[in-house]
C-alpha cells in the first residue's frame, strides 16, 4: 500500500479555493401528506431493497397509514410503476409508489430528490478503478467523489468538479467534513476488530487516519463495493488501485492495517442521502 500520507494533501492552489466554497447544501426535508392505499386489506410491505423482491419485509403498513418520503429511485416494476420511495416514518425502508395516494402515476413527488444509488456507485468504481489517476498518488478522494456522484449524491457548491475539482473533491478530510455537514452522511469511528466495519453497506466509505500519530484527520478514503456472508466489507480505491480489498487488510505489507500502521484509526462514513 502506498505511503499513507499520499491522499491527504494536494497543491496549495486547491487549499486557497476552499475559502471560496464553504456553504454546504441544506439537507432536504422529508415529504409528508400521503398515505398507503389500494392494498385490499393486505397492507403494503416495507422493503429493505427497492430492487429485490426476495428481501423480507421490514414492516407492513395498513391502508390509510401516513408516511414521510425521504427520496425516491426507479426500482422493481409494480404494475407499470417502478417508483419506490424511501420512507422515514412510520418506519424506515422502501415502499412501492403504486400503493400510495401520491398525485402522479410512476412519478416522483414534487420536490422529492433522487436517492443514492449504491449499486450504481459500486459499478462505477468497478468500471474505473484501473483508470489513470488524475492526481497521481493522491487520487483516492477524487475517485470516491466520482463514484458518489455517479450514484446520484448531489454535488454542492463546495464539493464539485465544475468548472474544476474543489478541495473537498480531492482531499479526504475535506470530503468527510463536507458530506457530513451537508447531511449526506454520518461518520463514526469503528474498531479494527469489528469485522463489519460498523455495519458498512455497499456504497459507504471507509476512512483511514493512518499518517503518523492519529490526529483525527482522514488520510485515505475507499468505497465499499462488496460484503461477504458475514457482512464484512471489501473496498475499491485509487492510490493504489485496488478492487475489493478487504477493508482492514494492507496487501502491500501482507498484514492487517492495524499492524502495518500502528495506532491508525478507521471510520465508517455511512451515506444517508
Amino acid at each position: 500500500m502506498r505511503t499513507p500520507t499520499r491522499c491527504r494533501a494536494l497543491v496549495a492552489i486547491l487549499a486557497v479555493a476552499s475559502v471560496l466554497f464553504l456553504s454546504p447544501a441544506p439537507a432536504v426535508a422529508d415529504i409528508g401528506g400521503y398515505t398507503v392505499t389500494g392494498t385490499g386489506g393486505q397492507g403494503l410491505k416495507v422493503r429493505a431493497d427497492p430492487y429485490d423482491a426476495t428481501t423480507q419485509p421490514v414492516s407492513v403498513l395498513a391502508d390509510g397509514t401516513p408516511f414521510s418520503a425521504v427520496c425516491a429511485v426507479r426500482g422493481r416494476d409494480v404494475f407499470g410503476n417502478n417508483v419506490w420511495h424511501r420512507i422515514s416514518v412510520p418506519v424506515q425502508g422502501w415502499i412501492a409508489d403504486f400503493y400510495t395516494t401520491t398525485p402522479g402515476f410512476n412519478q416522483y413527488l414534487p420536490g422529492e430528490p433522487e436517492c443514492y444509488h449504491r449499486t450504481t456507485a459500486r459499478d462505477w468504481a468497478y468500471a474505473h478503478y484501473l483508470d489513470d489517476e488524475r492526481f497521481p498518488g493522491n487520487d483516492c478522494t477524487w475517485f470516491v467523489s466520482q463514484a458518489l456522484w455517479a450514484g446520484q449524491v448531489p454535488r454542492t457548491s463546495a464539493w464539485t468538479d465544475q468548472p474544476a475539482p474543489t478541495v473537498p473533491a480531492v482531499r479526504a478530510d475535506a470530503l468527510k467534513n463536507t458530506v457530513v455537514q451537508a447531511g449526506y452522511a454520518t461518520i463514526r469511528e469503528v474498531g479494527w476488530t469489528d469485522v463489519t466495519a460498523g455495519g458498512a453497506q455497499v456504497g459507504d466509505l471507509i476512512a483511514y487516519d493512518w499518517a503518523g500519530a492519529p490526529d483525527g484527520v482522514i488520510d485515505h478514503l475507499a468505497i465499499v463495493t462488496s460484503l461477504d456472508a458475514q457482512g464484512a466489507p471489501s473496498v475499491t480505491q485509487h492510490s493504489l488501485a485496488r478492487k475489493d480489498r478487504y477493508w482492514s487488510w494492507d496487501p502491500g505489507e501482507n498484514k492487517p492495517i492495524s499492524a502495518s500502521h500502528p495506532g491508525s484509526r478507521v471510520y465508517l462514513i455511512h451515506v444517508t442521502r
